[in-house]
Protein backbone atom coordinates (compact mmCIF):
# COMPACT_ATOMS: atom_id res chain seq x y z
CA UNK A 1 0.00 0.00 0.00
CA UNK A 2 2.45 2.14 1.00
CA UNK A 3 4.66 1.91 -2.38
CA UNK A 4 1.30 2.95 -4.06
CA UNK A 5 1.17 6.31 -2.22
CA UNK A 6 4.55 6.86 -4.29
CA UNK A 7 5.36 10.01 -6.03
CA UNK A 8 7.62 8.91 -8.47
CA UNK A 9 8.03 4.94 -8.41
CA UNK A 10 10.10 2.67 -8.98
CA UNK A 11 13.03 3.99 -7.39
CA UNK A 12 11.18 6.02 -5.10
CA UNK A 13 8.95 3.21 -3.89
CA UNK A 14 11.33 1.36 -1.80
CA UNK A 15 11.47 4.54 0.82
CA UNK A 16 8.06 4.45 1.61
CA UNK A 17 8.39 1.35 2.56
CA UNK A 18 11.61 0.72 4.26
CA UNK A 19 12.02 3.42 6.05
CA UNK A 20 9.13 3.38 9.07
CA UNK A 21 10.64 -0.18 9.86
CA UNK A 22 13.95 1.95 10.00
CA UNK A 23 13.53 3.55 12.75
CA UNK A 24 11.32 0.64 14.26
CA UNK A 25 14.19 -1.54 14.27
CA UNK A 26 16.93 1.45 15.09
CA UNK A 27 15.89 1.59 18.92
CA UNK A 28 15.17 -2.44 19.15
CA UNK A 29 19.37 -2.19 18.55
CA UNK A 30 19.75 -0.44 21.59
CA UNK A 31 17.83 -2.67 23.83
CA UNK A 32 18.83 -5.93 22.73
CA UNK A 33 22.08 -6.02 23.75
CA UNK A 34 21.07 -5.15 27.75
CA UNK A 35 17.74 -7.04 27.87
CA UNK A 36 20.29 -10.57 26.53
CA UNK A 37 22.17 -10.07 29.38
CA UNK A 38 18.86 -10.09 32.04
CA UNK A 39 16.50 -12.74 29.97
CA UNK A 40 15.71 -15.18 32.82
CA UNK A 41 16.90 -18.90 31.26
CA UNK A 42 13.70 -20.67 32.31
CA UNK A 43 11.09 -18.26 30.83
CA UNK A 44 12.82 -16.41 28.03
CA UNK A 45 11.25 -13.00 29.54
CA UNK A 46 13.36 -10.26 31.30
CA UNK A 47 14.46 -10.98 34.21
CA UNK A 48 13.69 -9.21 37.61
CA UNK A 49 16.62 -6.43 37.36
CA UNK A 50 15.80 -5.90 34.52
CA UNK A 51 12.16 -4.88 34.70
CA UNK A 52 12.69 -3.17 37.62
CA UNK A 53 14.79 -0.63 34.98
CA UNK A 54 11.74 -0.28 33.36
CA UNK A 55 9.86 0.40 36.11
CA UNK A 56 11.93 3.01 37.59
CA UNK A 57 12.07 4.53 34.21
CA UNK A 58 8.34 4.88 34.50
CA UNK A 59 7.48 4.69 37.54
CA UNK A 60 4.38 6.73 38.87
CA UNK A 61 4.53 8.19 35.33
CA UNK A 62 1.29 9.99 34.15
CA UNK A 63 0.80 5.97 32.25
CA UNK A 64 2.71 4.18 34.73
CA UNK A 65 2.94 0.40 34.68
CA UNK A 66 0.95 -0.84 36.31
CA UNK A 67 -1.10 1.84 35.25
CA UNK A 68 -4.61 2.69 36.55
CA UNK A 69 -7.75 2.17 34.89
CA UNK A 70 -8.76 5.74 34.69
CA UNK A 71 -5.28 6.71 33.46
CA UNK A 72 -4.81 3.55 31.33
CA UNK A 73 -8.21 4.40 29.48
CA UNK A 74 -7.41 8.27 29.24
CA UNK A 75 -4.26 8.04 27.63
CA UNK A 76 -5.55 5.11 25.29
CA UNK A 77 -8.57 7.56 24.04
CA UNK A 78 -6.24 10.58 23.44
CA UNK A 79 -3.82 8.37 21.60
CA UNK A 80 -7.10 6.68 19.65
CA UNK A 81 -8.55 10.33 18.77
CA UNK A 82 -5.13 11.64 17.83
CA UNK A 83 -4.31 8.94 15.56
CA UNK A 84 -7.28 9.09 13.93
CA UNK A 85 -6.86 13.04 13.27
CA UNK A 86 -3.46 11.34 11.95
CA UNK A 87 -4.89 9.30 9.44
CA UNK A 88 -7.95 11.75 8.02
CA UNK A 89 -4.69 14.50 7.81
CA UNK A 90 -2.74 12.81 5.79
CA UNK A 91 -4.86 10.23 3.61
CA UNK A 92 -6.05 13.02 1.99
CA UNK A 93 -2.41 14.20 0.56
CA UNK A 94 -1.59 10.87 -0.11
CA UNK A 95 -4.49 10.09 -2.56
CA UNK A 96 -4.54 13.70 -4.11
CA UNK A 97 -0.73 12.43 -5.70
CA UNK A 98 -1.61 8.90 -6.36
CA UNK A 99 -5.34 10.20 -8.09
CA UNK A 100 -2.80 12.52 -10.00
CA UNK A 101 -4.73 15.72 -8.76
CA UNK A 102 -1.57 18.14 -7.93
CA UNK A 103 0.40 18.93 -10.75
CA UNK A 104 3.91 17.56 -10.73
CA UNK A 105 5.12 18.07 -13.91
CA UNK A 106 5.32 22.53 -12.79
CA UNK A 107 8.77 24.20 -12.54
CA UNK A 108 9.55 22.57 -8.66
CA UNK A 109 12.35 21.04 -7.28
CA UNK A 110 12.36 17.16 -7.56
CA UNK A 111 13.60 16.70 -4.05
CA UNK A 112 10.28 18.38 -2.67
CA UNK A 113 7.92 16.82 -4.94
CA UNK A 114 9.64 13.22 -3.70
CA UNK A 115 9.58 14.34 -0.42
CA UNK A 116 5.71 14.53 -0.32
CA UNK A 117 4.93 10.30 -0.30
CA UNK A 118 7.87 9.23 2.07
CA UNK A 119 7.26 12.05 4.73
CA UNK A 120 3.36 11.29 4.57
CA UNK A 121 4.29 7.28 4.70
CA UNK A 122 6.37 8.12 7.98
CA UNK A 123 3.52 10.19 9.79
CA UNK A 124 0.64 7.57 9.60
CA UNK A 125 3.21 5.00 10.39
CA UNK A 126 3.97 7.68 13.59
CA UNK A 127 0.79 8.09 14.01
CA UNK A 128 -0.63 4.86 14.10
CA UNK A 129 2.05 2.93 16.03
CA UNK A 130 1.58 5.01 19.21
CA UNK A 131 -2.09 3.15 19.85
CA UNK A 132 -0.46 -0.47 18.78
CA UNK A 133 1.87 -0.06 20.77
CA UNK A 134 -0.17 0.60 24.08
CA UNK A 135 -3.00 -1.34 23.35
CA UNK A 136 -0.02 -4.39 23.77
CA UNK A 137 1.33 -2.87 26.47
CA UNK A 138 -1.57 -3.12 27.45
CA UNK A 139 -2.42 -6.89 26.96
CA UNK A 140 1.12 -7.92 27.97
CA UNK A 141 1.12 -5.74 31.16
CA UNK A 142 4.91 -5.10 32.37
CA UNK A 143 6.66 -7.14 29.76
CA UNK A 144 6.52 -4.66 27.29
CA UNK A 145 5.98 -1.61 29.89
CA UNK A 146 8.55 0.50 27.97
CA UNK A 147 6.00 0.26 24.81
CA UNK A 148 4.25 3.24 27.42
CA UNK A 149 6.91 5.09 26.72
CA UNK A 150 8.17 4.25 23.29
CA UNK A 151 4.35 5.89 22.19
CA UNK A 152 4.61 8.72 23.73
CA UNK A 153 7.66 9.38 22.32
CA UNK A 154 6.74 8.43 18.46
CA UNK A 155 3.56 10.48 19.35
CA UNK A 156 6.38 13.48 19.40
CA UNK A 157 7.92 12.39 16.01
CA UNK A 158 4.52 12.24 14.65
CA UNK A 159 3.91 16.28 15.41
CA UNK A 160 7.20 17.29 14.21
CA UNK A 161 6.60 15.19 11.03
CA UNK A 162 3.24 16.84 10.44
CA UNK A 163 4.65 20.40 10.50
CA UNK A 164 7.17 19.17 7.90
CA UNK A 165 4.31 17.89 5.85
CA UNK A 166 2.49 20.82 6.32
CA UNK A 167 5.61 22.97 5.52
CA UNK A 168 6.85 20.84 2.11
CA UNK A 169 2.90 21.60 1.05
CA UNK A 170 3.34 25.03 1.18
CA UNK A 171 6.45 24.57 -1.16
CA UNK A 172 4.47 23.29 -3.46
CA UNK A 173 3.28 26.49 -4.64
CA UNK A 174 6.13 28.51 -4.44
CA UNK A 175 9.73 28.18 -3.52
CA UNK A 176 9.02 31.68 -1.48
CA UNK A 177 7.31 30.56 1.09
CA UNK A 178 10.14 28.64 2.65
CA UNK A 179 10.49 31.94 4.38
CA UNK A 180 7.60 29.87 6.79
CA UNK A 181 10.45 27.71 7.70
CA UNK A 182 10.74 29.99 10.44
CA UNK A 183 7.60 29.73 11.99
CA UNK A 184 7.65 25.98 12.46
CA UNK A 185 11.54 25.19 13.02
CA UNK A 186 11.74 26.87 16.52
CA UNK A 187 8.40 24.75 17.85
CA UNK A 188 11.17 21.50 17.23
CA UNK A 189 12.97 22.27 20.26
CA UNK A 190 9.52 23.00 22.32
CA UNK A 191 8.17 19.66 21.20
CA UNK A 192 11.63 17.94 22.17
CA UNK A 193 10.82 19.62 25.68
CA UNK A 194 7.72 18.48 26.38
CA UNK A 195 8.97 14.49 25.22
CA UNK A 196 11.18 14.74 27.68
CA UNK A 197 9.11 15.71 30.11
CA UNK A 198 6.22 13.92 29.25
CA UNK A 199 7.83 10.70 30.90
CA UNK A 200 9.40 11.93 33.79
CA UNK A 201 7.97 11.37 37.40
CA UNK A 202 5.75 12.55 38.73
CA UNK A 203 5.80 11.25 42.20
CA UNK A 204 5.89 14.56 43.58
CA UNK A 205 2.41 15.86 42.54
CA UNK A 206 0.38 16.58 45.10
CA UNK A 207 -2.85 15.87 42.79
CA UNK A 208 -5.50 13.26 44.50
CA UNK A 209 -6.68 10.74 42.66
CA UNK A 210 -9.92 12.38 42.32
CA UNK A 211 -8.04 15.65 40.83
CA UNK A 212 -5.85 13.81 38.28
CA UNK A 213 -9.31 11.64 37.33
CA UNK A 214 -11.07 15.39 36.54
CA UNK A 215 -7.32 16.51 34.92
CA UNK A 216 -7.40 13.39 32.33
CA UNK A 217 -11.17 14.26 31.47
CA UNK A 218 -10.34 18.15 30.36
CA UNK A 219 -7.16 16.48 28.32
CA UNK A 220 -9.62 14.23 26.69
CA UNK A 221 -12.19 17.02 25.48
CA UNK A 222 -9.58 19.49 24.59
CA UNK A 223 -7.58 16.65 22.22
CA UNK A 224 -10.75 15.60 20.82
CA UNK A 225 -11.52 19.71 19.61
CA UNK A 226 -7.94 19.99 18.89
CA UNK A 227 -8.09 17.31 16.41
CA UNK A 228 -10.86 17.68 14.72
CA UNK A 229 -10.20 21.23 14.14
CA UNK A 230 -7.00 20.55 13.01
CA UNK A 231 -8.00 17.64 10.64
CA UNK A 232 -10.16 20.30 9.42
CA UNK A 233 -7.24 22.87 8.60
CA UNK A 234 -5.06 20.36 6.72
CA UNK A 235 -8.41 19.53 4.71
CA UNK A 236 -8.23 23.35 4.48
CA UNK A 237 -4.78 23.37 3.75
CA UNK A 238 -4.71 20.83 1.05
CA UNK A 239 -7.50 22.21 -1.09
CA UNK A 240 -5.81 26.23 -0.79
CA UNK A 241 -2.66 24.50 -1.71
CA UNK A 242 -4.65 22.57 -5.27
CA UNK A 243 -6.05 25.99 -5.61
CA UNK A 244 -2.97 27.53 -5.35
CA UNK A 245 -1.38 25.63 -8.18
CA UNK A 246 -3.99 26.42 -10.14
CA UNK A 247 -3.16 30.28 -9.54
CA UNK A 248 0.42 30.07 -9.76
CA UNK A 249 0.54 30.93 -13.09
CA UNK A 250 -1.68 33.81 -13.66
CA UNK A 251 -0.44 35.48 -10.16
CA UNK A 252 -1.23 34.20 -6.62
CA UNK A 253 -4.35 35.94 -5.19
CA UNK A 254 -3.46 37.85 -2.60
CA UNK A 255 -6.53 36.52 -0.17
CA UNK A 256 -5.55 33.38 -1.32
CA UNK A 257 -1.80 33.75 -0.14
CA UNK A 258 -2.71 35.08 3.21
CA UNK A 259 -4.96 32.17 3.96
CA UNK A 260 -2.31 30.11 2.75
CA UNK A 261 0.30 31.66 5.72
CA UNK A 262 -2.98 32.11 8.13
CA UNK A 263 -3.70 28.30 7.61
CA UNK A 264 -0.20 26.60 7.91
CA UNK A 265 0.78 28.88 11.27
CA UNK A 266 -2.99 27.58 12.58
CA UNK A 267 -2.16 24.32 11.39
CA UNK A 268 0.96 23.78 13.41
CA UNK A 269 -0.71 25.48 16.38
CA UNK A 270 -3.17 23.11 16.43
CA UNK A 271 -0.70 20.19 16.13
CA UNK A 272 0.89 21.53 19.37
CA UNK A 273 -2.44 22.10 20.74
CA UNK A 274 -2.77 18.09 19.95
CA UNK A 275 0.05 16.68 21.51
CA UNK A 276 -0.12 18.67 24.93
CA UNK A 277 -3.22 17.10 25.51
CA UNK A 278 -2.64 13.69 24.48
CA UNK A 279 0.92 13.56 25.88
CA UNK A 280 1.17 16.35 28.37
CA UNK A 281 4.45 17.31 30.58
CA UNK A 282 4.03 15.27 34.12
CA UNK A 283 4.81 18.37 35.84
CA UNK A 284 3.10 21.73 36.56
CA UNK A 285 -0.37 19.40 34.70
CA UNK A 286 -3.13 21.51 36.87
CA UNK A 287 -1.76 24.42 35.38
CA UNK A 288 -1.80 23.53 31.84
CA UNK A 289 -5.25 21.89 32.86
CA UNK A 290 -6.42 25.50 33.25
CA UNK A 291 -4.95 26.92 30.46
CA UNK A 292 -6.82 24.80 28.10
CA UNK A 293 -9.71 26.75 27.44
CA UNK A 294 -7.64 29.57 26.52
CA UNK A 295 -5.88 27.17 24.28
CA UNK A 296 -9.04 25.92 22.75
CA UNK A 297 -10.69 29.52 22.16
CA UNK A 298 -7.23 30.92 20.57
CA UNK A 299 -7.25 27.56 17.79
CA UNK A 300 -11.16 28.08 17.27
CA UNK A 301 -10.47 32.34 17.05
CA UNK A 302 -7.81 31.27 14.41
CA UNK A 303 -9.79 28.99 12.50
CA UNK A 304 -12.59 32.03 12.57
CA UNK A 305 -10.09 34.34 10.84
CA UNK A 306 -8.99 31.49 7.73
CA UNK A 307 -13.07 30.79 7.15
CA UNK A 308 -13.25 34.97 6.86
CA UNK A 309 -10.42 35.07 4.77
CA UNK A 310 -11.94 32.26 2.43
CA UNK A 311 -15.04 34.05 2.51
CA UNK A 312 -13.12 37.72 1.60
CA UNK A 313 -12.68 36.17 -1.95
CA UNK A 314 -16.12 35.87 -3.26
CA UNK A 315 -17.77 38.40 -1.35
CA UNK A 316 -15.25 40.99 -0.66
CA UNK A 317 -16.55 43.35 2.06
CA UNK A 318 -20.05 40.98 2.52
CA UNK A 319 -17.94 38.65 4.27
CA UNK A 320 -18.27 39.81 7.49
CA UNK A 321 -21.83 38.03 7.32
CA UNK A 322 -20.48 35.30 8.74
CA UNK A 323 -19.57 36.07 11.75
CA UNK A 324 -23.06 37.34 12.84
CA UNK A 325 -23.40 33.77 14.96
CA UNK A 326 -20.31 35.08 17.17
CA UNK A 327 -21.94 39.01 16.86
CA UNK A 328 -25.45 37.71 18.56
CA UNK A 329 -24.39 34.79 20.61
CA UNK A 330 -21.70 37.28 22.14
CA UNK A 331 -24.60 40.17 22.48
CA UNK A 332 -27.45 37.83 23.66
CA UNK A 333 -24.50 36.51 26.76
CA UNK A 334 -24.13 40.20 27.29
CA UNK A 335 -27.39 41.70 27.57
CA UNK A 336 -28.89 38.74 29.75
CA UNK A 337 -25.08 39.14 32.07
CA UNK A 338 -26.12 42.87 32.53
CA UNK A 339 -28.98 42.05 34.37
CA UNK A 340 -28.53 38.45 35.55
CA UNK A 341 -25.49 37.96 37.80
CA UNK A 342 -26.73 34.45 38.11
CA UNK A 343 -23.02 32.36 38.39
CA UNK A 344 -25.03 28.94 37.29
CA UNK A 345 -24.48 25.07 38.78
CA UNK A 346 -22.41 22.34 38.04
CA UNK A 347 -23.22 20.26 35.43
CA UNK A 348 -21.45 16.70 33.39
CA UNK A 349 -19.33 18.20 30.49
CA UNK A 350 -21.25 17.15 27.42
CA UNK A 351 -18.84 18.50 24.20
CA UNK A 352 -21.47 18.34 21.07
CA UNK A 353 -20.24 16.30 18.22
CA UNK A 354 -18.45 18.60 15.87
CA UNK A 355 -19.81 16.54 12.91
CA UNK A 356 -22.49 18.96 11.97
CA UNK A 357 -19.45 21.28 11.67
CA UNK A 358 -17.21 19.21 9.92
CA UNK A 359 -19.95 18.42 7.36
CA UNK A 360 -20.62 22.32 6.82
CA UNK A 361 -16.63 23.52 6.55
CA UNK A 362 -16.48 20.34 3.94
CA UNK A 363 -19.15 21.81 1.74
CA UNK A 364 -18.10 25.35 2.50
CA UNK A 365 -14.20 24.61 1.48
CA UNK A 366 -15.90 22.52 -1.89
CA UNK A 367 -17.65 25.73 -2.96
CA UNK A 368 -15.41 28.52 -1.77
CA UNK A 369 -11.88 27.97 -3.07
CA UNK A 370 -12.69 27.51 -6.30
CA UNK A 371 -13.53 31.38 -6.25
CA UNK A 372 -10.31 32.11 -5.78
CA UNK A 373 -10.01 31.86 -9.57
CA UNK A 374 -13.15 31.71 -11.17
CA UNK A 375 -15.14 34.19 -9.11
CA UNK A 376 -17.03 34.68 -12.80
CA UNK A 377 -18.72 31.64 -11.66
CA UNK A 378 -20.29 33.04 -8.16
CA UNK A 379 -23.49 34.04 -8.60
CA UNK A 380 -26.27 34.83 -6.21
CA UNK A 381 -26.73 31.03 -4.95
CA UNK A 382 -23.24 30.29 -4.54
CA UNK A 383 -22.62 33.50 -2.32
CA UNK A 384 -25.73 32.69 -0.63
CA UNK A 385 -24.65 29.18 0.46
CA UNK A 386 -20.84 30.43 0.87
CA UNK A 387 -22.27 32.56 3.71
CA UNK A 388 -24.87 30.28 5.37
CA UNK A 389 -21.71 27.42 5.52
CA UNK A 390 -19.18 29.49 6.69
CA UNK A 391 -21.81 31.06 9.45
CA UNK A 392 -22.66 27.50 10.46
CA UNK A 393 -19.16 27.03 10.72
CA UNK A 394 -18.62 29.29 13.46
CA UNK A 395 -22.07 28.95 15.07
CA UNK A 396 -20.66 24.94 15.56
CA UNK A 397 -17.63 26.27 17.14
CA UNK A 398 -18.84 28.34 19.71
CA UNK A 399 -21.69 25.99 20.37
CA UNK A 400 -18.92 23.23 21.38
CA UNK A 401 -16.82 25.76 23.18
CA UNK A 402 -19.56 26.88 25.33
CA UNK A 403 -20.54 23.15 26.30
CA UNK A 404 -16.87 23.10 27.84
CA UNK A 405 -17.80 24.91 30.71
CA UNK A 406 -18.29 23.40 33.81
CA UNK A 407 -20.02 25.84 35.64
CA UNK A 408 -21.72 28.15 33.28
CA UNK A 409 -23.76 31.13 33.91
CA UNK A 410 -27.62 31.84 32.68
CA UNK A 411 -26.28 33.85 30.19
CA UNK A 412 -23.51 31.67 29.27
CA UNK A 413 -26.35 28.93 29.12
CA UNK A 414 -28.69 31.85 26.74
CA UNK A 415 -25.87 32.28 24.21
CA UNK A 416 -25.19 28.08 23.74
CA UNK A 417 -28.28 28.10 22.77
CA UNK A 418 -28.31 31.12 20.17
CA UNK A 419 -25.12 29.32 19.04
CA UNK A 420 -26.67 26.23 18.62
CA UNK A 421 -29.58 27.40 17.02
CA UNK A 422 -27.81 29.31 14.44
CA UNK A 423 -25.58 26.30 13.21
CA UNK A 424 -28.94 24.36 12.51
CA UNK A 425 -30.84 27.08 11.01
CA UNK A 426 -28.15 27.92 8.89
CA UNK A 427 -27.18 24.59 7.81
CA UNK A 428 -31.00 23.73 7.14
CA UNK A 429 -31.32 27.28 5.16
CA UNK A 430 -27.91 26.35 2.97
CA UNK A 431 -29.94 22.99 1.54
CA UNK A 432 -31.74 25.96 -0.22
CA UNK A 433 -28.85 26.99 -2.30
CA UNK A 434 -26.98 23.94 -2.64
CA UNK A 435 -29.91 22.42 -4.60
CA UNK A 436 -30.20 24.78 -6.82
CA UNK A 437 -27.17 24.93 -7.51
CA UNK A 438 -26.79 21.39 -8.02
CA UNK A 439 -29.46 21.75 -10.34
CA UNK A 440 -27.76 24.49 -12.35
CA UNK A 441 -25.00 21.80 -12.63
CA UNK A 442 -26.80 19.54 -13.93
CA UNK A 443 -28.69 21.37 -16.67
CA UNK A 444 -24.91 22.51 -18.02
CA UNK A 445 -24.56 19.27 -18.18
CA UNK A 446 -27.31 18.14 -20.53
CA UNK A 447 -26.51 20.86 -22.59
Amino acid sequence: MLEYYSVRGGGQSWISTVCPFIWIVYPIGFLLPSLAEDLDSSTGWPNSSSMSYFRNVSKDCICSVPLKMDCKDSLKNRIRIFTEAVVVMVCPVLLSFALKKVDLTANRSKQIVDSISPIGALTLEAGILPFLGLCLSTVLGERLAWLVLASKLLIHLCVILLMALAFVILLLISKSNIVCLSIWIPFVPFILWLGYNSVKDEEHENADDATKSAHHGKLEISVDFSASITSLLFLGLKGLALEGQASAIKGLDAHLSDSLIVSFVTCVLGVVFMLVGTAPPVYGMGRLVDSLRILDTSLAIAFGVIVVLITIAPLKEAAWLVSIPWILSFFVWLFIRLFDHDEGEDRDVKPVSLELTKAAFTGFLAVSIPSFSNSSTSGGYTHAFIVLTGSAVLAGLAWRLITHVKKPSRAMVWAENVASSCAHICVAAAVVPFASISMTVLRSLES
